[in-house]
């Protein structure tokens, strides 16, 4: 991922309603095309129930589903188990003192 020295703010692709910032980033994941935040607007909801990854790179991993509140698409997951290769991605992982990360997937709408 380039280097940015301004901030940017994250949108919903389908109805622009703003989701997070670059001042939560955590990470990027090339490979599963994500995002990943420390953070995210009150306008990002967590659906209450698990769902397991069938396939790719984080295949097996549970997540929960985000959506995004105005429009109710999803946006992205919150992992709540990964394979240890994308522990970067977890609640509570690494990061001490991040109470949980938001992945913000590319390919959703």
């Amino acid at each position: 991922m380039a280097e940015v020295s301004n901030p940017l703010v994250f949108q919903c692709k389908s109805c622009r309603c703003i989701l997070g910032d670059s001042f939560a980033f955590a990470s990027s994941d090339e490979g599963l095309m994500t995002l990943t935040l420390m953070a995210a607007s009150d306008n990002v909801q967590v659906e209450t129930e698990l769902a397991t990854s069938n396939e790719g790179k984080d295949l097996g991993s549970s997540f929960r589903k985000l959506r995004c509140k105005n429009c109710q698409s999803v946006v992205g997951r919150m992992y709540i188990s990964t394979p240890r290769l994308l522990d970067h991605l977890r609640c509570g992982a690494v990061k001490k003192g991040v109470e949980c990360e938001l992945t913000f997937h590319s390919r959703c709408s």
